[in-house]
């Protein structure tokens, strides 16, 4: 991952857990996924003040992204069930 986005470590684990996450719920797709994310996120972690909700505004974008180029399935999650760091300790 590429530090010079990252304000400290813990927001770099942050944002590696919510890439993981996503990768647990496919993955089949991982690399399209960090990628995705990192693209995402690298223009909003320039510009942001508040740094507090970006794991969550990229992994909805990175999620909106899966839902339009792979097909999903009735068993296939769902962007309203997604919490991209419902484990993850928000400082």
């Amino acid at each position: 991952m590429n530090l010079d986005i990252f304000m400290d470590e813990h927001e770099r684990e942050q944002h590696e857990e919510a890439i993981n996450q996503i990768c647990r719920q496919f993955p089949e797709q991982q690399e399209f996924i960090r990628q995705s994310y990192l693209e995402k996120l690298t223009p909003l972690s320039s510009e942001a003040q508040i740094r507090t909700y970006l794991a969550i505004i990229v992994s909805r974008q990175v999620f909106a992204l899966l839902e339009r180029h792979i097909p999903l399935t009735d068993s296939s999650p769902h962007l309203a069930d997604f919490s991209p760091i419902a484990n993850t300790n928000l400082t």
